[in-house]
């Protein structure tokens, strides 16, 4: 599982600064989540947004019946885990200021939560 989180955050590093060169500017009143997509066989059938507002997160899952969604700190440790029971689903919850990995399915998205 370490592994995992590792090669995450390894691949979330490595491809995403040439994507970052390439962004058109970044609107100041924009909310302060950031997300990278993992490619995977499933993805477009998957559809996940988050969106963040000071410690909340609000995670809305759409086709994702039966999984599990996680949510690790920059360090790979646990901080949340919601199991999805249906096919739109939207979940809630609140996490302390820093960087986080919230992966469900095929899908990793980096969060940013400024408090």
């Amino acid at each position: 599982m370490k592994q995992h989180i590792l090669l995450t955050i390894i691949s979330l590093l490595v491809f995403s600064a040439p994507a970052a060169a390439m962004a058109s500017p970044v609107d100041p009143s924009a909310p302060l989540a950031e997300s990278t997509e993992m490619q995977g066989i499933n993805d477009e059938a998957n559809h996940v947004d988050v969106s963040v507002s000071g410690t909340n997160i609000q995670v809305h899952a759409v086709n994702c019946q039966g999984a599990t969604l996680k949510v690790y700190d920059i360090v790979g440790k646990l901080k949340y885990v919601a199991h999805i029971d249906s096919n739109d689903k939207t979940v809630r919850f609140s996490l302390g200021k820093g960087v986080y990995l919230l992966n469900i399915n095929k899908t990793t998205r980096r969060i940013s939560v400024a408090g």
